[in-house]
């Protein structure tokens, strides 16, 4: 298979059918691909999702809303990732005007306070704990009194730790059942919470740099070690006048210092609050950064570079996910102009080599559990 072919292989969105009947999409770099989340399985055959207002946020494209759109009056999906948003906005154009259910790009604090009887969430414990406390908080506040949330969670991934936190903060929750280490647990809304259901980044120092992240972007916090293989392998004045693309910008560290270099920069992530911390973090610096919520290259039209900086991914949730760094590789390679550059680091373990062969020239470095490898359109 050609990069080319690789590239329009990730884009394709991939229609599924419910045992219901309900027509859903999913496409890698969604979580649980190539099937359906099993924590949203397991609420679909365990729980109650009668409700006037119905809170989609279990990250399965809007599988969940459209299953129950017949139980409520009306339905929110609510998504951060933009390979899901893909997903659900392809079932959601089938349904055209008969659609009781909405699409929106957001986390769960952004949702209106008390604007659900009924929040479904898959928490992303993969993100750590900041980032399920924080959309435990944000359900709760979008929640009215009395409501009900449902959270899928894994034994594996602190799923009791987190239960009880649950309890505490919603007042009353029970787990309804559990399967393949999976643990569904409703928590219905008893009380009011004690702090601001907000998810305020905290700000760390990286490369010299003040930023900050938003709870769950990649690295947020500190310097990831790939990343700082990267930049001290990149010739950062040579950028200078340069169109650069950062590919899977994170908190934008990458971008961010290509454009304080000179560099006209355009950065991309997947992960919506991966593309407010690069905005936000450009902004503190005065620094030019165009941050786009795209997946992989999908938002970023005919557009050429003169060079691409990228860590790429190789997980979705906890599932090694190598069709994803691929895409992130042949993405480079259509998106530079000949002679343009790609710099990327790896682990050492993951086979990016193929896939260079294309290319006209490229080289590896490696340093530790790492390798840079440097290509030439």
């Amino acid at each position: 298979m050609t990069l080319a072919d690789a590239l329009a292989r990730y884009h394709q969105l991939e229609p599924r059918t419910l045992p219901s009947g309900v027509r859903y999409a999913t496409k890698a770099g969604v979580r649980g691909y190539p099937e359906l989340h099993p924590g949203v399985q397991l609420m679909l055959r365990a729980a109650d999702l009668s409700a006037p207002r119905l809170l989609d946020a279990t990250g399965s494209g809007g599988a969940l809303a459209l299953a129950a759109r017949g139980e409520v009056e009306a339905a929110v999906v609510l998504e951060t990732s933009r390979a899901a948003l893909r997903c659900a906005a392809w079932a959601l154009e089938r349904l055209g005007t008969e659609a009781n259910v909405q699409l929106s790009a957001g986390a769960l604090w952004d949702a209106p306070p008390a604007a659900a009887e009924l929040v479904c969430a898959v928490p992303a414990t993969d993100r750590g704990g900041a980032r399920v406390r924080a959309e435990l908080r944000g359900a709760h506040a979008a929640l009215v009194e009395g409501g009900v949330a449902l959270f899928a969670m894994h034994k594996d991934q602190g799923a009791k730790r987190y239960e009880k936190e649950a309890a505490a903060l919603f007042g009353e929750a029970e787990v309804l059942a559990k399967a393949g280490g999976w643990r569904l647990l409703r928590a219905r809304k008893r009380r009011e919470a004690p702090e601001p259901r907000g998810a305020e980044p905290e700000p760390f120092e990286a490369a010299g740099l003040m930023l900050t992240a938003d709870p769950g972007v990649f690295a947020a916090g500190k310097l990831d070690p790939g990343t700082a293989r990267l930049l001290a392998a990149v010739d950062w004045p040579a950028l200078a006048g340069r169109r650069v693309l950062d590919l899977g910008c994170g908190y934008g560290l990458l971008a961010l210092t290509a454009a304080l270099a000179g560099a006209e920069v355009t950065a991309v992530d997947d992960d919506l609050l991966a593309v407010r911390s690069t905005h936000r973090n450009a902004e503190r610096y005065g620094a030019d950064v165009r941050a786009l919520h795209s997946d992989v290259d999908s938002e970023l039209q005919g557009e050429r570079f003169d060079a691409v900086l990228t860590n790429p991914p190789f997980h979705v949730g906890k599932r090694v996910a190598l069709e994803v760094p691929r895409a992130f590789l042949a993405a480079a390679h259509a998106r530079l102009e000949p002679g343009g550059t790609l710099s990327l680091v790896a682990n050492r373990a993951l086979p990016y080599e193929r896939d260079l062969a294309a290319w006209a020239w490229w080289e590896r470095a490696e340093e530790g559990a790492f390798k840079v490898l440097r290509a030439v359109r």
